[in-house]
């Protein structure tokens, strides 16, 4: 490679590194040593290279500043696994590298390049360690591209993974983007592997049952002292979907099965182990300020690829929010249509006002809340389109005067939270209950100006905010703040892709717990008749819960499938 062809390689790996990480003042450098906080060390560039050979550099190129974007050097994962990080290192390229894709297309291809050859190198010197067999095993979960000589591994040494670590890969790939569940998820994996974390014998982990922190165990408990029907918002469970369970013995039942059946109930009951730790925010303060310039861009691009779809349902849906609603008539007009019942007058009357006329008037007074699913299973296209598309309602309905509050539901971790450490540390009393720290979103309030929201639909994108589901409670959440309006009529949109899903909850109570409790949510708001709920199942069958649903296969349908549902309201 001649010198002013390699300084113009150069360089351009060096704006690119500089583009991902997002440090200006970053430097690359090329020979020995580890990397830095200002650098980042590059093998030693060939004399001569060939196009090949510059995809695999790029390829490192950019994996390196993947790490540095994607996995801060002082992060506590780092920090509890020092000992083990050889370990772990296989692992955390697919996920800086999965990140990295999402966020930067471009660089797939040398990444390519550059897997073929370590593959290739891994095979070629019979080094292929589990660690690396795992790894291969998420890039297929995560539906990333193998190079046809990893996908080669993966067929030749299948029976090498034991059952366990396979579990474990079905298991935590939900997981691994927030680190503090990716931590436990990698503890397990160390265990499963058979070596020792040493790093972590010195710091107990805080997620193990056997391990509880003393301090925990002396705590007060704070129990949850409201009561059903405060839990549910001043709207109770529905009494009809469980059989009552009797105080008195019945005929041929003595006390002791009577109150065998009571304690049934009390356990099955839903309830929060607790509410302290629950958390409402505004979606921007989920975000660093670095983060949400970035999804801005994103988002920017995403509402330029439905800006001609946009334009369309925005037309289709302010023609019938705007239209005038027929509410009867107005009698006693000197023109219009010929009122039957005042013939006489035209005879009888120097007066006469025969006619009649249609009463109109414009849009009801009208509220409308959208209250989307932020679980996991959303990452990706359904989210995208759910960011978009609630974004293009809520701009419209706004042109029409209908004030619009959308909404957010997840989890603050995976697989429980502080609740869970609490209950845990109380010795895990029963009736145990919901067992996460709910994170509650506010995107757009209803009174809020659109443009003043605009970020806050950006900050629906952001991977590390999807986790877990409690449907149940996050629905009576949103009806109870539609509830509190003055509008004549409310409208609740409820859009998901799944069932409730908490690791936690679901694991140390009765079989479909938060299931059966978001049924009863359901039912109790359909009950009252103060607010038309309806839903939209991406992917999902939600007519098993909502009365009011729809149900589309693709998440680019999102879009009209909202117009459709406000639509069928007025037409």
């Amino acid at each position: 490679m001649e010198d002013q062809k390699r300084r113009q390689f150069a360089l351009s790996i060096l704006q690119t590194a500089r583009a991902i990480t997002g440090n200006p003042k970053l430097e690359v450098r090329y020979g020995d040593g580890l990397s830095s906080e200002s650098e980042i060390v590059l093998p030693d560039m060939p004399e001569q290279m060939s196009a090949d050979q510059e995809n695999i550099m790029r390829g490192v190129a950019d994996r390196a500043a993947f790490l540095r974007r994607y996995q801060p050097q002082n992060s506590l994962l780092k920090q509890q696994t020092q000992s083990m990080w050889h370990q772990l290192s296989a692992l955390e390229a697919v996920r800086v590298e999965y990140d990295g894709s999402q966020d930067f297309p471009g660089a797939q291809k040398g990444l390519g390049f550059l897997n073929q050859q370590e593959a290739l190198k891994r095979r070629q010197e019979g080094f292929v360690d589990t660690s690396y067999l795992v790894s291969l095993m998420l890039r297929d979960m995560l539906s990333m591209p193998l190079a046809q000589e990893q996908k080669n591994i993966l067929k030749l040494y299948d029976d090498d993974i034991s059952a366990d670590m396979k579990a474990w890969v079905k298991e935590f790939t939900p997981y691994m983007q927030d680190e503090s569940s990716r931590l436990t998820a990698y503890q397990e994996f160390l265990r499963i592997l058979g070596v020792e974390n040493k790093d972590q014998e010195d710091q107990q982990n805080p997620e193990s049952e056997e391990d509880v922190p003393m301090q925990a165990a002396g705590e007060a408990i704070e129990e949850d002292q409201r009561t059903p029907e405060e839990i549910a918002g001043d709207v109770a469970p529905n009494p009809d979907l469980e059989d009552e369970a009797e105080t008195e013995p019945t005929e041929g039942e003595d006390s002791g099965t009577s109150g065998a059946r009571a304690k049934q109930k009390e356990q099955n009951a839903y309830k929060a182990f607790t509410i302290e730790f629950d958390k409402v925010t505004h979606a921007t303060e989920m975000v660093t300020a670095q983060e949400l310039k970035r999804l801005q861009v994103k988002f920017k691009n995403l509402r330029k690829g439905t800006k001609s779809l946009a334009a369309k349902l925005a037309a289709e849906l302010q023609k019938h929010l705007l239209a005038p609603v027929r509410t009867g008539w107005q009698f006693e007009q000197e023109e219009g249509l010929l009122d039957p019942q005042k013939l006489t007058q035209i005879i009888v009357s120097s007066d006469p006002k025969p006619f009649r006329i249609p009463a109109q008037e414009q849009l009801k007074d009208t509220a409308v809340s959208i209250l989307v699913d932020n679980s996991g299973s959303m990452r990706g296209k359904p989210i995208e389109m759910a960011a978009v598309s609630t974004d293009l309602l809520a701009r419209t309905l706004e042109r029409c005067g209908v004030p619009t509050e959308v909404l957010g539901f997840t989890t603050q971790t995976w697989k429980g939270g502080q609740s869970r450490l609490k209950w845990l540390g109380a010795g895990k009393p029963k009736p145990v209950g919901r067992l996460n720290d709910l994170l509650h979103i506010i995107y757009k309030a209803a009174d809020e100006p659109q443009r003043k929201a605009e970020a806050n639909f950006a900050a629906m994108l952001a991977d590390d905010m999807l986790k877990e589901n409690v449907d149940g409670e996050s629905l009576l959440w949103a009806y109870r703040r539609l509830n509190t309006r003055q509008e004549e009529r409310k409208i609740l949109i409820v859009i998901s892709d799944g069932a409730p899903v908490d690791y936690a909850t679901d694991q140390h109570n009765t079989e479909g717990y938060l299931d059966a409790h978001l049924k009863n949510a359901i039912q109790a708001i359909e009950k009252q008749n103060q607010v038309d709920l309806m839903a939209i199942g991406i992917g999902h069958d939600v007519t098993q819960y909502y009365q009011n649903a729809l149900v589309i296969k693709d998440p680019s349908e999102l879009g009209p499938a909202l117009v459709k549902r406000i639509v069928s309201l007025f037409a």
